[in-house]
């Protein structure tokens, strides 16, 4: 489900169970989709089982890495986790189980757009190596 808002807080209980992804898409684009049906443009909060998590920006199809794989005991493996983002004006706060993790400030304001899924992550390109 897609939503349109200028500031938001969005949190979602997710369940993990193999090596594969769950992410977070906020304030993005989501159309035309690219590669594993990917938005082209956006922030992504991911996380994996290996307790990993990280942030990317999307823009046009190019990802810029703002928090790389970064390990972190609050992630509860094969569990249910609390997984928020928080947009307010200029300023994403990223939170695992009601703690924060990051933070991002960005000059560009624009409107939010948000989606969760899961994502299977291809064998050949691993996120969390």
């Amino acid at each position: 489900q897609k939503n349109l808002y200028k500031n938001l807080t969005f949190e979602v209980n997710m369940k993990r169970i193999g090596n594969d992804v769950n992410s977070i898409i906020i304030r993005g684009t989501p159309f035309p989709v690219y590669g594993q049906n990917q938005w082209k443009s956006g922030y992504y909060f991911q996380y994996s089982n290996n307790q990993r998590f990280r942030v990317e920006k999307h823009v046009n199809g190019v990802t810029k890495v703002l928090k790389g794989n970064t390990f972190y005991t609050g992630i509860k493996p094969n569990d249910y986790n609390k997984f928020k983002v928080s947009a307010s004006d200029s300023t994403l706060k990223f939170y695992i189980n009601d703690v924060k993790v990051w933070e991002e400030w960005i000059l560009r304001l624009h409107s939010v757009k948000w989606e969760s899924r899961c994502t299977k992550t291809l064998p050949a390109q691993p996120l969390y190596p």
